[in-house]
């Protein structure tokens, strides 16, 4: 059983699109689809904006189409740019810019049902144009 969990765990390293999860049965390798997040702030990605609007991160809210919470992911304002791994499913997600504080900047950007495959890479580019921010 041990030198199966190290094979498992070998594989998992090797390959990035694959994890080990302890859910439910450890030894078992589930591939993962990440959702890449790309941003811009008035059409630019200038990291001055992101100062100038007070904004300090991205922050990511992920539902099944049920409405179960998968997660909330943030990514600092100044990256631009966030991945995500995700079970291979459908989902929703609910964008946004936070201050220091994690107040909402902007409006939320909703993002459709969205369906991940194994191995999936989904990529979404959002801007935040001025009428966005509150």
């Amino acid at each position: 059983m041990r030198s199966e969990f190290l094979v498992a765990c070998a594989l998992a390293v090797s390959t990035p699109a694959c994890v080990i999860d302890a859910d439910p049965d450890p030894s078992v390798v589930v591939s993962r689809a990440t959702l890449v997040v790309d941003w811009t702030i008035q059409g630019i990605a200038d990291p001055d904006l992101c100062r100038l609007t007070d904004a300090e991160v991205l922050s990511v809210v992920v539902t099944t189409l049920s409405g179960r919470f998968v997660g909330e992911f943030q990514q600092s304002c100044t990256a631009f740019a966030a991945a995500i791994d995700l079970r291979p499913g459908s989902y929703l997600a609910d964008i946004v810019l936070l201050d220091a504080f994690g107040y909402e900047l902007t409006t939320p950007v909703l993002i459709d049902p969205f369906t991940l495959l194994a191995g999936d890479q989904l990529f979404l580019s959002i801007d935040f144009p001025a009428r966005s921010f509150y």
